[in-house]
């Protein structure tokens, strides 16, 4: 990874923090472009509707998933409303892993769509034209890293005409978007440094790769191991890093090569309590490990991808 000047990083951050505030519902600089769209579909009283932050990164540089990983920042929305309007948190579609050693990334190198549900009220007498606005902060990155922000706005039509192709887009990204499956009852466990998957009953989907929702135990540095056939039991061994902090309940995605259900649907979300076998650390081993970490964290905190993710923080304080 390239290591940009302190003052090329400054002047990034400068000009990224003084650019994006434009009105109307696209947003490009040379980075990035993003822009808001609707589902081309009718809205009605009490009736929730569908919208999307459309991001479309230049070739080599990405956005983050709502785990960015090692480092990055994902995509934060503040929803500007009428009254009594409901909006739901952003729904991510599954990401890809970006590796740049010794940092690993979740997140999009190309095209994808961050739906809402926008729920009108119940009792009230809906406009032909509806306003929409959204306060949208990123951060964009290849081998450094851009904050940026925007202000998106658009007006809906209550009866939106025909459009096959924004219409396409929106299915398809639906079925990018996790879910979870009652008919597959999942199992996990640790297991000699490993997380190992047990899927009763799979369906062939090939290849599997995990997500975790939150936490930096998987090592992702080191392959999975492949998925076992026993019937139709499927099994995914991820291995972990030495000495990894579990979560009690596992929280993640599967995302498969195939689909896992009939809607075309790739990403299975899980929720599952973690089974006997937590991975244990002797005492011996701590001295190494408080090592390690401080050098991770050392190298993590100057790394230029990291700067600008820094900057914000404090103005944020």
């Amino acid at each position: 990874m390239a290591r940009p000047t302190p003052l090329a990083v400054l002047l990034g951050l400068l000009l990224s923090l003084t650019a994006g505030l434009s009105a109307g519902p696209l947003f490009k600089d040379a980075q990035l472009t993003v822009d808001l769209i609707a589902e081309p579909k009718p809205y009605l009283p009490g009736q929730s509707f569908t919208v999307g932050l459309r991001f479309r990164p230049e070739p080599g540089w990405h956005v983050y998933w709502k785990n960015p990983g090692d480092s990055g920042m994902a995509p934060a929305v503040t929803w500007k409303l009428p009254p009594s309007y409901t909006v739901s948190p952003l729904q991510f579609p599954f990401p890809e892993k970006i590796l740049a050693p010794p940092l690993v990334s979740y997140g999009y190198e190309m095209e994808t769509v961050l739906l809402a549900e926008i729920t009108p009220p119940r009792d009230l007498i809906l406009p032909k034209k509806l306003p929409l606005a959204v306060d949208l902060e990123w951060l964009v990155c290849k081998e450094a890293c851009l904050p940026g922000k925007a202000s998106l706005d658009l007006t809906v039509s209550a009866q939106p005409k025909d459009n096959p192709d924004l219409q396409g887009l929106f299915d398809e990204i639906r079925r990018e978007i996790p879910v979870q499956n009652p008919t597959l009852p999942l199992q996990v466990r640790t297991r000699d440094g490993f997380l190992e998957f047990s899927i009763p009953n799979a369906p062939e989907t090939g290849a599997i790769t995990f997500f975790p929702f939150e936490g930096d135990y998987v090592d992702e540095f080191q392959p999975a191991r492949s998925v076992e056939t026993y019937g139709k039991n499927r099994m995914l061994r991820v291995p972990l890093k030495k000495g990894a902090k579990l979560p009690d309940t596992l929280t993640g995605i599967l995302v498969a090569e195939k689909s896992w259900d009939s809607s075309g649907h790739r990403a299975l979300e899980l929720s599952i309590p973690l089974k006997s076998g937590r991975s244990s650390t002797s005492t011996t081993d701590l001295p190494l490990i408080f090592l390690f970490a401080f050098l991770g964290g050392l190298i993590l905190n100057i790394m230029p991808c990291v700067f600008p993710v820094l900057s914000l923080k404090a103005l944020h304080l």
